[in-house]
């Protein structure tokens, strides 16, 4: 192995499709070890991994067109809507936030008032998604509710709430309820990161994130409810005080470290360096 030059040992594991397998082959030898964890080579491999881990990016809210890069993408400006009471109008709540690490990222902010997201998706056959996005809830006498809905082709649906007032995870199906799960980092007053990952057809499983770390892991191999294409999604909240940024949906499933890698990192998607996340401590300069 160690016949061929350095120079191209690092050009052959630029190409190597995941940083699961960069890690695995690190720990080959000593050379190979040494030829990755070169500052300049992961910055070379973080440009590439970063071009990946956007692959299959079907949404995008970023809450605003203004310096949006991917105009492939769907704008929350035209879709989300809030209202603060019902004789008022319907208003588009967008802001720039200068006390948190949000300072570069519009957030959408509620105050006392409702929102509602509706998605169509297109006619399609993907087996994962993934979707993320961050929250921060107020301290306030309200409800601290914020419930997800995704229906699928077989007019079955799930439901996904987060409840800030209990601390607590609930999934429920079109029939009855799967899961009630006390989280304690359902936490008032500070950002958190949420995952849903849905693994639908073969092996049905449904896993829940909260700041990278998993706290649902639950197969669904008895159930049909996720045995038929995903074709709606629905996002409702309660009266709260809060913000919410960064809404992703991936027709993937996201890896363990590129979810810790959101969460650690606290910065939006285009700037998550998940490279980092794995050979971060270890860099040689």
């Amino acid at each position: 192995m160690a016949t061929l030059p350095p120079e191209l040992w690092q050009q052959i594991f630029l190409f190597l499709p995941s940083l699961e397998d960069l890690a695995q082959t690190s720990a080959v030898c000593s050379l190979f070890r040494n030829l990755i964890l070169k500052k300049w080579f992961l910055k070379e491999y973080s440009t590439r991994q970063r071009f990946r881990f956007m692959d299959n990016l079907q949404i995008w809210f970023k809450f605003t067109e203004r310096n949006n890069l991917y105009k492939n993408f769907v704008s929350a400006d035209q879709t989300i809507r809030s209202r603060s009471a019902e004789t008022c109008p319907e208003v588009q709540n967008v802001f720039y936030t200068d006390k948190d690490f949000f300072y570069h990222l519009p957030c959408l902010r509620h105050s006392n008032s409702r929102i509602s997201v509706h998605y169509e998706l297109a006619a399609n056959d993907f087996t994962q998604w993934t979707f993320s996005f961050w929250i921060i809830m107020c301290s306030s006498d309200h409800l601290k509710k914020l419930a997800m809905e995704f229906s699928f082709e077989n007019d079955t649906t799930l439901q996904l709430e987060l409840d800030f007032h209990t601390g607590s995870v609930v999934i429920t199906n079109t029939i009855e309820k799967f899961i009630e799960q006390d989280c304690t980092q359902l936490e008032l007053d500070k950002w958190i990161h949420f995952t849903l990952v849905l693994e639908c057809k073969v092996n049905e499983n449904i896993q829940v994130f909260l700041n990278g770390n998993r706290v649902i892991d639950y197969p669904c191999r008895d159930s049909p409810l996720l045995r038929h294409s995903l074709r709606r999604w629905n996002l409702r909240s309660w009266y709260y005080f809060g913000c919410l940024a960064d809404f992703c949906l991936w027709t993937k499933k996201l890896a363990n470290y590129e979810i810790r890698a959101i969460a650690e990192q606290k910065t939006s998607i285009d700037l998550v360096d998940t490279t980092k996340s794995v050979f971060g401590h270890t860099i040689q300069y």
